[in-house]
């Protein structure tokens, strides 16, 4: 598989290739790594993110300054964090999170997230709170594979960990693909902290696509002021709509809708589906995740249907052409229905894509965040099948 590293660091190939270590070897450097955060009560770094799948035409970068606190151990993160742009500041202090737009002064505030409504944000996407969290089973696993590879740098180890037909989410949990392609990680450690400097992710399939996240360290002095944690002492910030901010409950029957179909005429009416377990999916064009959700939903689709699963994709506001061209370049095997102005994601408390909702036969919530969770996956599994 090729590998895919920025310019500065392909550079340094002109100084350094290590040759393969023991495999032992792998794990030492690894359970080092662990350590190293491990004793870290907090830690404050440049985040760039680059999410490039050239089989979609999809591009997009995202950079800004990360702290995480450990030490805000009581809360369903077991860390608080900040990160901040010139267009945006995002907060969880370990009861509240919100994210305010800096250009249009406009926010969102939740009250007491879910680990779920948590684990959407891009900025976590192969972070440091990943590897930390996927490090002991990285570690601990037989099925993973480790290998030293050619370091392009020589202050830097370079792993390569191969999970197979799985992949690594944005709070470390490792979870199954159904599309058939075999995914690699390629982890660039510093040699003398031990801590990650760039995380590559890749595949056998489609060898233009990868993911990159490079990391440059700070100075803890540069620690957020008290007040910053707190919702409360930003002023001249507008919440959009109360509606947003407000989460659907374990219980609740979700807000009703009709809307248009994408490539078929006539629509949906979510009253028409009671009678049925109905997993509603939220998503955009441009993202990443989305595209990756489609193989997993069509699995849902046909391998719970013998539970009365139907799956609906609710597109929030791209144009029509666009909807239907990805439509017909990723062949879901379930309806699509178009969300033309927002409105029934705000009645939904949408605040990412793509976002899951389960509802039961009566319409009521059973589950709500990210498609391949563990606990999507829980509750699925404990469907009873149709009589």
């Amino acid at each position: 598989m090729k590998a895919i590293y920025s310019l500065p660091t392909f550079v340094c190939l002109l100084f350094a290739w290590a040759l393969p270590l023991h495999a032992q070897n792998v794990i030492d450097i690894l359970e080092k790594s662990k350590w190293a955060l491990e004793q870290k009560e907090a830690i404050n770094y440049n985040y760039r993110l680059e999410i490039n799948y050239a089989s979609e035409n999809y591009n997009n970068t995202l950079e800004g300054n990360t702290y995480l606190d450990f030490r805000t151990k009581d809360n369903p993160l077991g860390l608080a964090f900040q990160f901040s742009n010139a267009k945006s500041k995002i907060v969880y202090n370990g009861s509240e999170s919100f994210e305010l737009n800096l250009l249009d002064k406009t926010s969102v505030l939740k009250r007491h997230p879910q680990k779920s409504e948590l684990g959407h944000f891009t900025f976590l996407n192969l972070s440091l709170l990943t590897w930390k969290n996927v490090l002991p089973l990285i570690i601990a696993s037989a099925d993973i594979q480790k290998t030293f590879v050619d370091s392009p740098s020589p202050i830097c180890y370079a792993i390569r960990i191969g999970v197979g037909q799985r992949d690594i989410d944005k709070l470390g949990n490792v979870n199954a693909l159904t599309a058939k392609r075999n995914i690699s990680y390629t982890v660039l450690l510093d040699k003398k902290s031990y801590l990650p400097v760039e995380i590559i992710q890749e595949n056998d399939v489609s060898k233009g696509d990868y993911l990159r996240t490079q990391f440059s360290y700070k100075d803890l002095a540069e620690v957020p002021v008290e007040r910053s944690w707190y919702f409360s002492s930003y002023s001249g910030y507008k919440i959009k709509d109360p509606k947003v901010q407000v989460s659907l409950i374990r219980g609740e029957i979700a807000p009703k809708w009709q809307l248009p179909m994408v490539l078929d005429s006539g629509s949906i009416k979510l009253d028409s589906l009671q009678g049925n377990y109905v997993l509603l999916e939220f998503w955009i064009k441009n993202c990443g995740y989305c595209i990756e959700a489609v193989p997993l939903l069509n699995e849902l689709q046909l391998g719970y249907a013998d539970k009365g699963v139907k799956v609906i994709a609710i597109n929030a506001g791209d144009r029509e052409a666009d909807i239907q061209s990805f439509l017909r370049r990723n062949k879901p095997v379930y309806p699509s229905v178009w969300d033309r102005d927002g409105k029934i994601g705000a009645l939904y408390g949408v605040g990412g894509y793509p976002q899951a909702f389960l509802l039961d036969k009566g319409g009521r919530l059973l589950f709500q965040g990210a498609v391949n969770s563990p606990e999507m996956k829980t509750v699925l599994e404990q469907l009873p099948r149709n009589r």
